[in-house]
């Protein structure tokens, strides 16, 4: 009789745990839903931004194509940078930097001792070339 009742606690137990597990399972799998769709949402968001840059980068404005004279990129084009600007649009006003250092603290060099600095893909600060 001890032996039996002992018996019926532990499936009672065993089923208690059983249920609890499978509770947490599917309040893991109701999260990982809510997460997916907040990542699909984010993706397609970022799809629409890159849309958006990619039809305005051909839309610059008052940004001219690099102009160079005697190999060197002329201070006009230098005095077009404008802080905040993007790696794309330095990159469009003084054309290909001849060595490029850093991650999120980039540094561009260019002839002449002429640099641009970037944190966070946005320039931050540069120095004409002599």
């Amino acid at each position: 009789m001890i032996a039996l009742k002992e018996t019926t606690l532990l499936i009672l137990k065993l089923g208690s745990i059983g249920f609890l597990l499978m509770i947490a399972s599917i309040n893991s799998y109701a999260h990982d839903v809510e997460r997916i769709k907040k990542l699909e949402q984010d993706v397609q968001e970022l799809r629409t931004r890159l849309n958006n840059l990619e039809t305005n980068k051909g839309s610059l404005g008052n940004v001219q194509k690099p102009n160079t004279s005697d190999g060197l990129q002329s201070l006009a084009n230098w005095r077009q940078l404008q802080i905040g600007m993007s790696p794309v649009q330095v990159r469009d006003i003084l054309g290909e930097p001849q060595r490029v250092r850093g991650g999120d603290v980039a540094v561009w060099d260019y002839q002449n001792d002429g640099y641009v600095t970037f944190i966070r893909e946005r320039l931050r600060s540069w120095n004409e070339p002599r």
